[in-house]
């Protein structure tokens, strides 16, 4: 065991909570580390749950072998919870260990850790996993931005959910490359997420040619999308295009766009709309001004 300092008043703390039965409390203590013993007493309990809030502790790889104990626990959520601890960045052969699990959602839970990042023979192997859901964990991690080459990889994955996840990081604008090539994902759905992102406006050229295309697009949920989305605004024959959709909810959704008050003429023309799309809303949408916020 590391030898760690002892608070006086945390083992106060953590006398109470066992001695009240605050068993997931004391599971989750910071200072749980000043007692070891506690802890071992905590990785055998029979509820898997005390065992995950136990795995989440940060404290708990100051103490040898709880954290291989909770590695091989037989519940699979716990040891994803294990997985998702940022603390097991000084745990190399656990993080290996956990990488190698046959339970994916335990793969799953250490994708999403930002950790995981520091180690790149295992972002490797997860960036390959055989399960979906576990390279879609590892494109959405925040930290993927240091390992471009293998989000230029997730991003011609071949299953859209993986290419969704990275349009979905807003890390992404800052790859010009990758964002080029989501932009013309097969998916469009790809394309309406990355449009989502308000970093995408510093490629002016890119959001043209998706606006273009999701305004167009034979899936009235896609259009409704883009038509509520504030950076329609950047493409005003795309609100032409909409204001003479065939669908009335895209119409009415162009009504809720934030930035739809700005262009009165266009309300104006929505209130002649022959279907009802609730001309209260054309009304009382307040103008939003152009002017830049001092």
């Amino acid at each position: 065991m590391t030898n760690v300092p002892v608070d006086p008043l945390a083992i106060i703390e953590l006398t109470n909570l066992k001695a009240s039965g605050k068993l997931e409390e004391l599971a989750k203590h910071p200072a749980l580390s000043m007692k070891q013993e506690w802890a071992v007493w905590l990785a055998g309990n029979k509820d898997s749950a005390i065992r995950q809030f136990l795995a989440q502790n940060h404290s708990i790889v100051k103490l040898g072998g709880i954290v291989e104990v909770l590695a091989d626990d037989r519940d699979p959520y716990v040891r994803a919870a294990l997985a998702s601890n940022p603390a097991l960045e000084s745990r190399p052969d656990t993080i290996k260990n956990l990488c190698a699990d046959e339970e994916s959602w335990v793969r799953r839970s250490l994708a999403n850790n930002p950790v995981v990042m520091n180690f790149p023979d295992i972002v490797e192997t997860l960036s390959n996993d055989r399960r979906f859901h576990v390279r879609s964990a590892l494109a959405h991690n925040l930290e993927i931005g240091r390992h471009e080459k293998i989000m230029a990889r997730l991003a011609i994955d071949h299953t859209s959910d993986v290419r969704f996840a990275l349009s979905n990081n807003p890390v992404v604008t800052n790859f010009p490359d990758i964002v080029e090539t989501l932009s013309n994902d097969k998916d469009v759905w790809v394309c309406d997420s990355l449009v989502n992102d308000p970093n995408i406006l510093k490629y002016p050229h890119v959001v043209q040619r998706m606006i273009k295309r999701l305004v167009s697009d034979k899936d009235p949920d896609i259009r409704s999308s883009i038509a509520v989305n504030p950076i329609l605004m950047q493409c005003p024959e795309a609100i032409e295009i909409l204001i003479r959709d065939p669908d009335p909810n895209v119409r009415y959704e162009l009504l809720q766009n934030p930035n739809i008050g700005s262009y009165p003429h266009i309300l104006k023309r929505l209130a002649l709309d022959k279907e009802p799309l609730s001309t209260s809303t054309i009304y009382e949408q307040p103008p939003v001004s152009r002017a830049p916020t001092i």
